[in-house]
């Protein structure tokens, strides 16, 4: 396992030879595996998901491709091996070795009329935050380099912000880019730069994930522990909400209450672990609920940690405004919604 992304109440799981897993839990409870066009059939290294789409890196067929529900296969990228797949809004990422490539979500066009330069510095991470792409390079052994590209610009101009001795497990929260750097974590600031960081002491941290307000990270070997961290203010949840007693964790990735280590070649654990570690969490409506239309739609969320005031959507539209403890509310299905419909509910 290389990498791992959560995906409206599953996982897409980049398993090398064996293929690219989608890891769901049954009716029953139990989590069943499904794997893209069979076993072993092709290798997939990265993963992402955005809107319906699974987005796939196949590295020996040199292909970044996009599968929807019905498994129908659209080609983005080809013809190199690529790294660091990422969809967010219009824009799908993925970089080589040394070049960044954009194309459009709607028509899988490319984006930028040339790649950027950045001083073939080899690329070793990156991160998408609103129409802006953050890349991580390697100068020299000794110093990485943060560049910034402009997505919607033609033919963007990068500059680095900010040079460092490593940078490993770049992630972001839309506000901060998080990463890693032995047993260092640092937190960088996107609207003015500034950088701040603090030491781990279990050890070298690895595998960054973030998942609505905690940043979760593993740190050290033999045990390796598995953490929550509240980036504001650096607080470590005391103990470990899980240890590996051997093993190297590839991957992490949070569905709600439910988060998913990969470990190598060893494959994937997927823990219960307490809701109100991540987030204020959805009580109703339920998952797969089914609402007829103008029935009253319960709205309430569970753990609510620091919560002042919570709205709701419907399909993107607001649809209720609460700032009473509780912090309970409902609504209706929509006229005009069409029967069978899926509906998403954000908070």
């Amino acid at each position: 396992v290389s990498d791992a992304v959560s995906a409206d109440g599953q996982f897409i799981v980049a398993s090398g030879p064996y293929g690219a897993e989608r890891i769901y839990r049954e009716e029953l409870g139990g989590w069943k595996s499904e794997v893209y066009s069979g076993a072993f059939s092709q290798s997939v290294t990265d993963v992402a998901y955005w809107d319906g789409w699974q987005y796939h890196h196949a590295d020996q067929a040199k292909q970044v491709y996009r599968l929807n529900a019905d498994n129908d296969k659209q080609v983005i990228f080809s013809g190199n091996a690529y790294r660091n797949v990422i969809v967010s809004g219009s824009v799908i990422v993925a970089c080589s070795e040394r070049v960044v490539y954009l194309a459009n979500t709607i028509d899988l066009e490319p984006v930028w009329s040339e790649a950027p330069n950045l001083n073939n510095e080899e690329i070793t991470n990156c991160v998408l935050v609103d129409d802006t792409v953050f890349v991580a390079t390697r100068a020299t052994s000794a110093e990485f380099n943060l560049w910034t590209l402009n997505t919607t610009e033609p033919s963007p101009q990068p500059s680095v912000i900010t040079s460092v001795n490593n940078i490993e497990g770049l992630v972001s929260d839309g506000s901060y880019l998080y990463w890693s750097s032995g047993d260092d974590l640092h937190r960088f600031s996107v609207e003015d730069n500034t950088t701040s960081s603090v030491t781990i002491d279990s050890g070298v941290v690895r595998s960054l994930a973030y998942s609505d307000g905690r940043l979760l990270f593993a740190s050290g070997e033999t045990p390796v522990s598995i953490h929550i961290m509240n980036p504001n203010d650096w607080g470590i949840k005391a103990p470990a909400v899980h240890q590996l007693e051997q093993g190297v964790v590839t991957a992490l990735a949070v569905w709600k209450n439910q988060l998913l280590i990969g470990v190598g070649s060893d494959g994937v654990t997927i823990l219960d672990i307490e809701q109100s570690d991540i987030s204020p969490a959805w009580d109703k409506p339920f998952f797969n609920a089914v609402h007829a239309l103008g029935e009253e739609v319960p709205l309430q969320l569970a753990h609510l940690n620091d919560v002042g005031l919570v709205d709701f959507y419907q399909d993107g539209l607001l649809v209720s405004r609460i700032a009473n403890p509780g912090y309970n509310g409902s609504t209706h299905i929509l006229p005009g919604t069409v029967n069978g419909s899926q509906l998403a509910y954000v908070a």
